[in-house]
């Protein structure tokens, strides 16, 4: 998480394999597995099948005043 913080790992990035992790950190692969776990549920990574591990690119956020939301509600 603060490798992709600092942006050791930018957005796009493969990341090393499980196993390559658990030895660059001194770690079993099972907790690897678990961290790794936690950073797709906090949308950091995806997994692509066949490919691999990606950092993903920060989500663009937007602001929406809610008065046009209560509209868009409406119309929806």
């Amino acid at each position: 998480r603060s490798g992709i913080k600092r942006g050791d790992y930018p957005p796009g990035h493969k990341l090393p394999s499980e196993n390559e992790l658990a030895l660059q950190f001194s770690t079993t692969r099972a907790t690897v597995v678990h961290a790794m776990h936690g950073l797709l549920s906090e949308g950091l990574i995806e997994r692509i099948r066949g490919k691999g591990t990606f950092v993903k690119a920060a989500p663009i956020v937007t602001r929406v005043r809610k008065q046009e939301l209560g509209f868009f509600e409406k119309d929806l």
